[in-house]
């Protein structure tokens, strides 16, 4: 199976990835293809905190590391007045979550009972 690299397949592909970026969607793919090689522990901190910003900032989701992505109300109303449940707010869950996880794949089985939270 040949794979189409044809300038206007390239352009298809660049221009659909940076349409995830301006309209706040997170392209998926960003977790099945950014594996960290080095998984946290005691020892490695700085090698696995670079690894983990670099990917993080090629995808613009430092935002939610920093505290600066602020989620949008989970509810607002329609025409008639009736809350209705917010599509923003329900993306800004899906990407903190999908983030949080990620990140938890790249911790060490010694470290991540320290990082799980029991009250979730």
């Amino acid at each position: 199976m040949s794979r189409d690299s044809s300038p206007s397949a390239v352009h298809s592909n660049t221009q659909a990835m940076a349409s995830t970026f301006t309209d706040g969607v997170l392209d998926t793919r960003f977790f099945s293809t950014k594996k960290i090689s080095v998984l946290l522990d005691d020892n490695n901190y700085l090698l696995w905190r670079q690894q983990v910003l670099l990917a993080i900032k090629t995808y613009k989701l430092q935002g939610f590391l920093d505290t600066t992505a602020v989620p949008p109300p989970p509810l607002l109303p329609d025409a008639d007045g009736v809350l209705q449940e917010n599509p923003d707010f329900a993306r800004f869950e899906q990407q903190d979550s999908a983030l949080a996880s990620w990140l938890l794949s790249s911790v060490s089985q010694s470290i991540l009972p320290h990082l799980i939270d029991d009250e979730n």
